[in-house]
């Protein structure tokens, strides 16, 4: 099952244009750099396979509590970890 934002996407990647200003969008990415709004696992199954996701986790965050910053290295490296992620060199 198709995520909200997945549709969102894959909507916006439909949108017609006048030909003049028509261009083929072939991908898209979705970077994520705020701890609190990391993507689910379940999110990251329901992109479709033109949308990549990355994740990291802004400077910003830096001036935030040890044990946020904790949490959001443990949520990141098992994001990094999960199954769903591509490798670039195969995406098209």
């Amino acid at each position: 099952m198709e995520s909200a934002a997945a549709r969102n996407v894959t909507e916006t990647l439909k949108l017609e244009v006048e030909p003049s200003r028509e261009l083929k969008v072939v991908a898209a990415i979705a970077i994520f750099i705020d701890p609190v709004k990391f993507p689910t696992p379940k999110f990251l199954d329901a992109l479709p396979s033109n949308l990549m996701a990355t994740v990291g986790i802004h400077p910003k965050a830096a001036s935030q509590s040890s044990e946020f910053l904790r949490h959001a290295v443990e949520n990141l490296g098992q994001l990094l970890e999960h199954p769903s992620r591509r490798n670039w060199e195969n995406w098209t």
